[in-house]
């Protein structure tokens, strides 16, 4: 196994070690999103999901659901099954950051159309550059979203910029990432790993 696995749909429950003047709430909700997202085998909710109840993962999904940060794939199924993809995970943090909030167009993609559900949600990570494309010219919206990419997803959701990012890449963002716990639980081989 190595540090591209991909982020299955519900795996969101980790900590953040030793940073103290990071807003809890949002660490709290981008840190249930990205766990809620992972191990997922669950069957009648509050919210109408037939796929979420008696699961360890029904409370967090309510709460995201009730806050408007997740959502279902149809009225009674949430999708537990199912793997996440960029476009998803994107959705997800925006929604938890900025909510419905529209910014300038600043995004080319040749698959990324304006029709496209998630045209807003990738245009406004860009802007607030908490996510890129896969090359120059690509999003890859549909593609399965990794650990790696997840986390450098969430590290500058958080603020992480350049400097503290230095190093290449996913080796840079692993380190961070385990510092604060974020691949606590998860069965993963680093990059630098045998």
């Amino acid at each position: 196994i190595e540090g591209n696995l991909i982020v299955p749909r519900f795996s969101i429950f980790i900590k953040i070690k030793g940073e103290k003047n990071i807003m809890k709430k949002f660490i709290a909700i981008i840190m249930a999103v990205i766990m809620v997202m992972s191990f997922a085998t669950i069957a009648f909710a509050a919210n109408g999901f037939t796929d979420v109840s008696k699961s360890r993962y029904e409370t967090a999904i309510d709460e995201l659901y009730d806050l408007g940060i997740v959502n279902g794939y149809s009225a009674t199924k949430f999708g537990t099954d199912y793997t996440l993809t960029r476009a998803e995970a994107c959705a997800i943090i925006v929604r938890a950051l900025y909510g419905e909030k529209t910014v300038p167009d600043v995004i080319n993609f040749t698959d990324v159309s304006y029709r496209d559900w998630f045209y807003d949600y990738v245009n406004t990570a860009v802007y607030y550059d908490i996510m890129h494309g896969h090359n120059a010219t690509t999003f890859a919206p549909n593609d399965e979203i990794t650990y790696d990419q997840m986390a450098t997803l969430v590290l500058n959701a958080l603020g992480y910029n350049a400097p503290q990012l230095a190093g290449e890449w996913p080796v840079n963002i692993e380190r961070i990432a385990t510092r604060l716990g974020l691949y606590t639980n998860i069965p993963i081989y680093f990059s630098g790993s045998e």
